[in-house]
C-alpha cells in the first residue's frame, strides 16, 4: 500500500517526501529537503547546494526489523530561476522497498513566482501495484514584501493498490486504494 506525505507551508509549495505506508515514516524530511528543493527567490548569483543523507531505524515496528533509507538532493538557483532534484531508497526489512524521486522547479516574473513539482514513487514489491505520481503547480502573486496571493493545484495519480494522500496539518485520512485525491486552493499569504 502507498502513501505520500507533503505539507503546504507559508513559504513555498512542497511536494517531497515520497513514502509508502508500512515504512513506518512519520518523517517530516520535507521541511528539511524544501531548503535544499525549493528556495525563495532574489538577488542574481548562482547558488548550488547537494546533500546526501543515510539513515537506519532498529527494529521499528517491535518485530526486529530495520528500517534504513538513502537519500540525495540537489538545487541550483541562478537568478530568476532555481531548479531542484530528490531521490530517496526506503527499505523496511520486511520485503518492501521503494526509490523515490521529486523534480521542482521556480521563475520569478516581475511580481509573480510560478512553481512546479513532479515526483514519483515504484511500488514496493514486484506486481504490488502500489506505486504513485504526483504533481503540482503553484503561482504566487507578490503584493509587497509581506503578502502574496496565491493559487495551487496538486494531483496524485495512485496505482491500483496506493493510497498516496495530501496532508495539512491535522487534516490527514486514508484514501481508498487506487483513487486519486487533488487539492485546488486560492488564498493570501502574510509573512510576520
Amino acid at each position: 500500500m502507498g502513501g505520500w506525505s507533503g505539507t503546504v507551508d507559508d513559504d513555498v509549495l512542497v511536494l517531497g517526501q515520497l513514502a509508502h505506508a508500512g515504512f513506518g515514516l512519520g518523517v517530516r524530511d520535507v521541511d528539511r529537503a524544501r531548503h535544499v528543493l525549493l528556495r525563495k527567490l532574489g538577488g542574481g548569483t548562482r547558488v548550488d547546494e547537494q546533500g546526501v543523507a543515510y539513515q537506519s531505524t532498529s527494529n521499528f515496528n517491535g518485530a526486529g526489523n530495520d528500517l534504513t533509507g538513502l537519500k540525495a538532493a540537489a538545487s541550483v538557483a541562478m537568478g530568476d530561476f532555481s531548479a531542484g532534484l530528490l531521490w530517496s531508497r526506503l527499505d523496511n526489512d520486511v520485503g518492501k522497498k521503494t526509490n523515490n524521486y521529486v523534480v521542482s522547479g521556480t521563475y520569478k516574473l516581475g511580481t509573480v513566482v510560478f512553481k512546479g513539482n513532479y515526483g514519483q514513487s515504484s511500488a514496493t514489491a514486484s506486481g504490488a501495484a502500489d506505486g504513485l505520481k504526483m504533481w503540482a503547480v503553484e503561482a504566487d502573486w507578490l503584493l509587497d514584501k509581506n503578502t502574496a496571493l496565491y493559487a495551487y493545484y496538486v494531483k496524485i495519480n495512485n496505482d491500483t493498490n496506493a493510497r498516496g494522500r495530501l496532508e495539512a496539518g491535522e487534516n490527514t485520512y486514508t484514501p481508498v486504494a487506487g483513487k486519486d485525491p487533488s487539492a485546488l486552493a486560492i488564498g493570501l499569504r502574510y509573512n510576520f
